[in-house]
């Protein structure tokens, strides 16, 4: 355990809380920034642009077909229970992309329905599109036989927004 405790791990996670304004909780915050490990810069120096800001609606598409791909590879295995919480996520998140509105990581961190795990999954899916390979989970559910999920599965993707496009709006 004393392995996690680094001092770079406890930096990032006490960033993440602060700009939460203290919305998450520590574990939370910490287990975050576990799984954020090798981006700190990338999240810290660009925030906004990052997992934790402002989502494009590209980018809760992207989320939104991530979540429904493992609701089809836990349907394809048998594991119903999963497979209706991965339904039921990516269905909310393709209706708040439907409806245009700003979205971003505390709104789904307060979403009803969305447990710590899956926060922690909407993380692993940011680090491995800027890894370009698949989340540990992708892989892992390919490893135990969702084998039409294997021939469709798409690697994860985050557009980053830049500033010029974001005054282009104003």
């Amino acid at each position: 355990m004393n392995a996690y405790i680094t001092t770079e791990n406890n930096f990032l996670a006490h960033a993440v809380r602060r700009k939460f304004q203290n919305c998450i909780s520590w574990k939370l915050a910490f287990n975050l920034a576990l799984h954020s490990h090798g981006f700190e810069s990338d999240i810290l120096d660009h925030w906004s642009a990052s997992i934790f800001g402002k989502w494009s609606p590209t980018n809760i598409k992207a989320v939104a077909g991530y979540f429904w791909g493992l609701y089809k590879a836990y349907e394809e295995i048998g594991d119903r229970g999963r497979s209706v919480t991965m339904k039921r996520l990516s269905n909310k998140l393709y209706t708040i992309e439907n409806a245009c509105c700003d979205f971003s990581f505390l709104n789904l961190a307060v979403m009803d329905g969305v447990s710590h795990k899956l926060l922690i999954e909407v993380v692993d899916f940011y680090v491995s599109a800027k890894k370009n390979e698949h989340t540990p989970r992708t892989q892992n559910l390919i490893q135990q036989g969702a084998q039409q999920y294997a021939m469709n599965v798409v690697l994860p993707s985050w557009e980053t927004q830049s500033f010029s496009s974001f005054f282009d709006i104003i």
